[in-house]
């Protein structure tokens, strides 16, 4: 195959155009991140966290798994109307779910320092632009869903890459003239437009002349029903659910009662290159389960070791090289930041050693997904999230590192219980069973 050959191959791949679409936004959202740390200071760019990352936490369970189910449904439907059928049976649960996330990042954010701190007029401002980056987010993965079933990701990744870079430009004038506030604005218009443009491109009819209509055989019937699709996903949106909620209280809600918004802001810029530590074994997410799924003996049954190690290995590899980048390149984000350069070292240093251990978790929790266990990992995240919560509590007050450390040990809590379930369901498949006859 020649490289021409493969470089097709490559355009023509949905994880291509998907990962570079979230490049992008990422890029994005560190250029806002660090405007507003060396015009405004850590304060500006903790309240810009706080209210960007808890329309996330209510956001993100929900409108993954509303994602995935678009996806499902839309691969599976038949005729050349179900793209906008698709988007028919997307109405009522995006409605469900966008009224739920809503409520709660409302309640979340205003309930807490935030409420508290703001003028009236503040509270005025902000309030929609948190309705808009819940919303932009839903209607963001359902475009996403109905793009990716179609297996069309570009219908996404062009609008996402224009309006990101009508973002970049537009940005420094509007957060000049209104803080971070004004940053919130255009994040939540990235967030929004490009997933509008899908769906008008996806939804409208084509022009045809009238003798074409009227040739043209009358469209078959689409019916796609999501709901099938949902209430599979029930344990896997519990886990998810407990893993925002868990993270919101231990690295927003504590963090911003005992350090307020300048800590807000330090955290803030530790949990923006975790991402890029784990951006590479993230993006894997579809090849990962697709790789697992064809190694796999039975449904819901062993799968060969030999590749879930191969897997293990290649995640705990990449990852480890963006962590030594990372904090090999830390006096540089020190100075960029404004921090001090013993404090962020031991950050990132700690966030590096969290990430190591989540590219590990990131490959068990598609193994539990594979054998149909999906409960049992429900249970499993639980009791880490349990142990997170009561660390960070116990010492948040006394070192805002506590964050950090809570979540490292409640990964290695995850780690330890994953590996032994694993075993153990391994043995019990490899057990000779008997067979009793009457």
């Amino acid at each position: 195959m020649t490289r021409v050959e493969r470089l097709q191959i490559t355009l023509r791949s949905p994880a291509f155009w998907l990962f570079f679409a979230a490049l992008a936004l990422r890029g994005y959202g560190f250029f806002v991140s660090l405007l507003l740390a060396r015009w405004s200071g850590l304060q500006s760019l903790g309240s810009y966290s706080f209210l960007l990352i808890t329309a996330s936490s209510t956001s993100t369970p929900l409108s993954v798994a509303l994602a995935n189910a678009v996806t499902q449904a839309t691969a599976h439907g038949q005729g050349p109307d179900r793209l906008r059928s698709a988007w028919r049976a997307a109405r009522l649960p995006l409605l469900l779910c966008v009224s739920i996330s809503g409520g709660l990042a409302l309640w979340l954010a205003f309930g807490a320092s935030m409420g508290k701190d703001a003028s009236s007029l503040g509270l005025m401002a902000m309030v929609p632009l948190l309705l808009a980056l819940v919303v932009g987010q839903f209607l963001t993965q359902t475009a996403q869903g109905v793009c990716a079933g179609d297996g069309r990701p570009q219908l996404m990744t062009i609008p996402t890459l224009v309006m990101t870079a009508l973002g970049l430009v537009t940005t420094m004038a509007i957060m000049a003239a209104h803080g971070f506030l004004g940053a919130l604005l255009v994040t939540a218009l990235v967030g929004i437009v490009p997933a509008l443009v899908v769906w008008w491109r996806t939804t409208r009819k084509p022009a045809l002349s009238e003798q074409a209509l009227a040739e043209a055989p009358p469209p078959l019937p689409v019916m796609i029903n999501l709901w099938p699709y949902l209430r599979r996903a029930v344990p896997e949106i519990g886990a998810n659910v407990l893993n925002s909620l868990t993270n919101w209280v231990c690295f927003m809600y504590l963090v911003m009662q005992a350090h307020g918004p300048l800590g807000l802001g330090f955290i803030t810029v530790g949990l923006q290159w975790s991402v890029v530590m784990l951006l590479p074994a993230n993006s894997w997410g579809g090849a990962i389960m697709h790789r697992l799924l064809q190694a796999q003996s039975k449904p819901g049954g062993d799968i060969d070791p030999v590749i879930v190690r191969q897997e293990l290995r290649r995640c705990l590899r990449v990852t480890l090289a963006c962590c030594v980048a990372v904090l090999a390149a830390s006096p540089g984000l020190a100075w960029l930041y404004k921090l001090e350069l013993e404090r962020l070292f031991l950050l990132l240093l700690l966030n590096a050693a969290s990430a190591l251990v989540l590219s590990h978790n990131f490959v068990y929790e598609r193994v539990f997904v594979c054998r149909q266990i999906q409960n049992r990992w429900l249970w499993i995240s639980g009791g880490a999230y349990a142990v997170q919560m009561v660390l960070t509590l116990a010492f948040i007050e006394t070192t805002i590192y506590a964050v950090a450390v809570g979540n490292l040990v409640a990964l290695l809590v995850v780690w330890m219980a994953s590996r032994y379930e694993l075993r153990l369901g391994n043995a019990y498949d490899k057990t000779p069973r008997r067979h009793h006859h009457q």
